[in-house]
């Protein structure tokens, strides 16, 4: 019988309300949390959080500004757990939950009512959520946002050292995750100030000051604790002590970064966002301002002086990221759960538990909406540069080819597009990828898989020589499609049934060189004109020219050497260089009158991938490329020894 009493009391003493808060704000942020793929920011902290492995620290760099504390997060949970997309997101879950929590932890200020509803709101916050689910920093600048005003709170009016240790950490914090910690901690020490000021003219529910119970050496440990960890982040756990200076260079980065026009957006623009996802924050923001005129309770409205401000100073700034949301929300659920509190009491009870239910599931319907059917959808705000799903049709094959055969790590890939990221990372575990962006290439094209930007796919094309499977894919909305190969004879058992989509073409000797012309010296942007030429042979001056000065060139294609060695030569007026295979054998930066230069080519007689440049600033114009035939006579290259794809020219 007394056995069954305790146990009784027990069960009475479960927080049931939390319990269930906490559970379903796990089921929403890790319920299929590898079912987005990577973002690029995850890809890139993935990889400096490997590069902790290789470098033994990770080195900060200002320019990069966000703080190191979220790298070694990362390097430490995959250490411990190994290396996924799971792993990758489980700090971000882990403390997005934690705020949700520790929100609960004001019932003692602002009653519980108003704490668990405000911690309900979070846990099903569109915007909370989202975040909360991949790698986000602004979710663990969230946290320690709660955990200072926690200490703040619990400082005036119980003055328990805890609370002490909850601001200086919660400090510490903000310090070692992100570079805009300024604004906050700012924004803090006015909102206190504001406080202050206001209540002279309008009071608010009198809370009487505590004495202070913490101690001196209660405060030098914790300054002492914060400058340390502060230290020892900042400068790769004291193996790169230089480190340390980025805390304080990285804010002229920041500066500029907060002025940029490449996420510029307008000032109403995180109203919009509150309007389209977050219509209980939205009535919190403007429950916010009628806390300043009503004597309600004290904390309520030092967060809704701080969170008006929060919200202002972001509105301010027009360099605007849609994950910066989660530290604008959450003040205003407070401000909403201690109206909803308040008017429970009142003879409106019922009608408000309906508009109450009705609030959270209507959010519920947003947050499944967008983490589980629209989560790479780019017509929803939060969806931002985020990688498609259509990445998987050319990850999910190699990682597929590697599981069955460990040996398939080996495999010789190719990416040619501008912008990799997250593939450094998801493919990290392959040994033989290149990355070519801008004008950099392979020595050879043909691999066990390629990944090629749309407006380099016909080059690309035309020097393969093996069978491939093809798809079709966006990595981003924002850039340019590609297309996936996968060698024929690699992956045919994963394609069962399915021809290869892609064959090469053979190429007909006697068409001479592709010649694309530009309106600059440095072969940059977009030719103006694409021409067919029998050989390089070339001498232009006054209004005969080409092009008017300064004007650059190119010819590619193929060249037949009957035999090697073979010594070429390179004339020109003002300068160019000349490739084979990718390689440069001549480089002739000039400028110059016209002068010769000549190497030898070695290695495999027959056709061989050539590509020639030539620029002239003025004056005259002049590009030959010659050789010592069989006969040992200098001569032109002729055209029968050139060729080119046709389809390259349009």
């Amino acid at each position: 019988m007394i056995l069954e009493e305790q146990n009784n009391n027990k069960t009475k003493n479960i927080d049931w309300y939390l319990i269930s808060i906490l559970l379903i704000a796990f089921f929403l942020r890790f319920f299929m949390l590898d079912l987005r793929p990577p973002h690029h920011d995850e890809g890139v902290n993935g990889w400096f959080a490997n590069q902790v492995w290789a470098n033994g620290y990770y080195h900060y760099d200002p320019t990069n500004y966000h703080g190191p504390l979220n790298i070694y997060t990362l390097f430490a949970f995959q250490a411990l757990l190994g290396q996924n997309l799971y792993v990758l997101r489980l700090p971000t879950v882990l403390i997005s939950l934690l705020s949700i929590y520790w929100i609960t932890l004001f019932s003692s200020f602002i009653g519980r009512r108003t704490a668990l509803i405000a911690a309900l709101a979070m846990a099903l916050s569109p915007a909370n959520v989202f975040f909360g689910r991949y790698i986000n920093i602004d979710t663990s600048l969230t946290f320690c946002a709660i955990l200072i005003t926690w200490g703040i709170i619990g400082l005036y009016q119980e003055g328990k050292s805890k609370y002490l240790w909850a601001t200086g950490m919660g400090i510490t914090g903000m310090i070692l995750i992100k570079e805009t910690y300024i604004i906050n901690i700012i924004v803090f020490i006015v909102a206190w100030g504001v406080l202050s000021f206001w209540e002279r003219f309008f009071p608010s529910q009198q809370i009487q000051r505590s004495k202070q119970l913490w101690l001196a050496k209660d405060l030098k440990q914790v300054i002492f604790t914060g400058i340390g960890l502060i230290i020892f982040f900042y400068s790769g756990t004291f193996l790169d002590l230089p480190g340390v200076n980025g805390l304080f260079q990285t804010f002229q980065t920041w500066l500029k970064t907060g002025q940029s026009s490449g996420h510029s957006k307008p000032f109403l623009y995180w109203t919009t966002c509150f309007f389209q996802y977050e219509q209980i924050a939205m009535i919190g923001l403007f429950l916010a301002v009628r806390c300043l005129f009503i004597p309600s309770n004290k904390w309520i409205r030092y967060v809704s002086i701080y969170g008006l401000g929060m919200f202002l100073v972001y509105s301010i700034i027009p360099y605007k990221t849609p994950w910066c949301i989660v530290n604008l929300l959450w003040p205003f659920y407070f401000v909403f759960g201690e109206l909803v509190a308040n008017f429970l009491k009142t003879k409106w009870r019922n009608e408000i538990t309906i508009t109450l239910v009705a609030l959270f599931l209507f959010s519920s319907f947003l947050t499944i909406r967008l983490n589980f059917f629209h989560y790479d959808d780019n017509k929803e705000p939060y969806v931002y540069v985020h990688t498609s799903r259509d990445i998987n049709k050319f990850v999910t094959p190699l990682l597929k080819i590697a599981k069955d055969d460990n040996a398939n790590y080996n495999l010789v890939g190719h990416i040619i597009r501008e912008g990799e990221w997250p593939l450094p990372w998801i493919l990290g575990d392959f040994t033989m990828v290149g990355y070519y962006s801008k004008d950099l290439k392979p020595l050879s094209y043909d691999a066990d898989f390629l990944l090629v930007e749309s407006k380099k796919i016909i080059g690309v094309e035309s020097n393969l020589k093996n069978k491939y499977f093809t798809e079709n894919l966006t990595m981003r909305d924002s850039q340019d499609p590609s297309k996936a190969y996968f060698n024929y004879e690699k992956f045919k058992y994963l394609f069962p049934g399915r021809n290869p989509e892609f064959a090469p073409v053979p190429l007909l000797p006697g068409q001479g060189l592709l010649a694309e012309y530009f309106t600059n010296k440095n072969w940059n942007g977009e030719p103006v004109s694409l021409k067919q030429v029998d050989k390089i042979d070339f001498y232009w001056e006054g209004e005969n020219k080409i092009l008017p000065a300064p004007f650059s060139a190119t010819y590619s294609g193929d060249i037949y050497f009957s035999q090697t060695p073979r010594e070429i030569i390179f004339a020109s007026d003002d300068g160019g260089f000349v490739e084979i295979d990718g390689q440069r054998v001549i480089n002739d930066p000039g400028p110059h009158a016209v002068m010769e230069s000549k190497t030898v080519i070695n290695g495999k007689p027959g056709w061989r991938k050539i590509r020639l440049g030539f620029y002239d600033e003025g004056g005259g114009a002049i590009v030959k490329l010659m050789w010592i035939d069989d006969k040992g006579n200098k001569v032109i290259v002729p055209k029968e020894s050139l060729r080119f794809d046709e389809r390259l020219f349009k």
